[in-house]
């Protein structure tokens, strides 16, 4: 299978508009890669190397856990290029033990991570959305994450927690 890399360089505007414009596209590529074999792969993966460790698998909480465990442990949170809006395809980040699917990253922003988290999530059957989280008194938002929903109560599920 040949890589073909896909980039879209557009305009991306500053301010509360340019977070807004960001948050839709991390969820958008989040569903895409939901579906993404490459994903459902890296997921699938991880939760037989869980159960083959006697990790309990079971039930949405456990595979939530093994999949959020992985993500924080196995990327590395690095910065976006200088004055440039980059989100990886959760694709790009899902990298397995014998890929041979093209190039994978081993780390990115909280967006990158992000994606690659609700996109694995929804591989396994686990209902997520995007958070957009803000610091500050005037709720300015600086960080995303994602949600999962576990017997009806949305979790909220860090990446990048060592940021």
């Amino acid at each position: 299978m040949s890589w073909n890399p896909w980039v879209e360089k557009r305009d991306h505007p500053l301010g509360e508009q340019g977070v807004r414009s960001s948050l839709e596209e991390v969820a958008k590529r989040a569903a895409q890669g939901g579906y993404h074999p490459r994903v459902k792969e890296w997921a699938g993966e991880l939760i037989h190397e869980a159960r083959l460790r006697g990790v309990s698998v079971k039930g949405d909480r456990a595979r939530a856990e093994i999949l959020l465990k992985a993500a924080q442990d196995t990327k590395t949170w690095v910065p976006d290029p200088v004055g440039a809006e980059y989100i990886k395809g959760a694709h790009l980040l899902a990298c397995s033990k014998d890929d041979e699917h093209g190039p994978c990253f081993n780390s990115g922003d909280c967006d990158d991570l992000v994606t690659l988290l609700a996109a694995s999530f929804l591989s396994v059957g686990l209902n997520t959305m995007i958070v957009g989280h803000a610091y500050d008194s005037g709720k300015n938002i600086q960080h995303v994450l994602a949600s999962v929903r576990v017997k009806g109560e949305w979790l909220y599920a860090d990446p990048s927690y060592d940021f």
